[in-house]
């Protein structure tokens, strides 16, 4: 009796297995259609957040700015306050109308553009996988620097507060010593913990891309194409291109 023979692996043009790049064509459709289906419908809710925000916070604003009495100048700021808080809410629900939501960030339309254009389904589909790493890996790269910056902004707060609270600094009263340095630590302990939760949590573009990526035996990482110079012949001369990437 014969041993089962085993199929030997397909690769994909990549050297990767996986077979053929076209032949995830469908897979990748069905992952970018239906993956942010419900992450397309974010928006409205966000928008309809920000303007009750807004319709809250601005008229409030305006009346405290109006007051006059003994604190105007508190009761001024304190109104200057909630009406700038007011409209960077409402103009930050309009802009985020304009953002793609989800894991996907919009390729979908993408790969119907790139489909409709006649391309081959094996160009298709690495071109869009490509954009999709890309993109995942700038969301990885802006992850890092966030929670970077916001741990390094946090440890800096929580020690100047610190030290506050330990030191007597000229010019600063126990009340005003004791709340600028209860503040201090408050706000950097949040970002501090804020900067570490962003810089070791995984984006929803980089999971779904990880994800797609290991269930088809392709890389994570961006294709890096190198400077490729090319001469061909023509009628009359030749003719010379050079391709890169940056």
């Amino acid at each position: 009796m014969e041993p089962p023979s085993s199929a030997a692996p397909s690769f994909d043009s990549r050297g990767l297995p996986g077979g053929p790049p076209g032949a995830r064509l469908e897979r990748l459709r069905a992952v970018l259609t239906q993956v942010d289906a419900q992450a397309a419908d974010a928006h409205l809710p966000v928008l309809l957040a920000s303007l009750a925000v807004g319709a809250a916070a601005i008229p409030a604003g305006a009346v405290m700015w109006s007051r006059d009495g003994e604190d105007d100048e508190a009761t001024s700021i304190g109104g200057a306050i909630l009406v700038g808080t007011g409209i960077g809410s409402v103009l930050g629900g309009v802009v985020q109308m304009f953002v793609p939501f989800g894991a996907t960030m919009g390729l979908g339309e993408e790969l119907e553009s790139a489909t409709a254009s006649g391309a081959s389904a094996d160009v298709v589909v690495l071109a869009v996988e490509q954009q999709w790493a890309e993109t995942a890996a700038d969301a990885r790269l802006a992850r890092k620097f966030g929670g970077a910056v916001g741990m390094g902004i946090g440890a800096i707060a929580v020690g100047a507060g610190t030290t506050i609270a330990l030191v007597e600094p000229e010019g600063l009263s126990a009340t005003d010593q004791a709340v600028l340095a209860s503040g201090l630590v408050v706000a950097g302990s949040l970002s501090l913990v804020g900067g570490i939760q962003i810089f070791f949590t995984e984006t929803p573009q980089e999971v779904a891309w990880s994800t797609y990526a290991a269930s088809n035996g392709i890389a994570k990482e961006p294709l890096v194409v190198a400077p490729r110079l090319s001469l061909a012949p023509a009628p009359g001369g030749g003719g010379v291109s050079f391709d890169a990437r940056f």
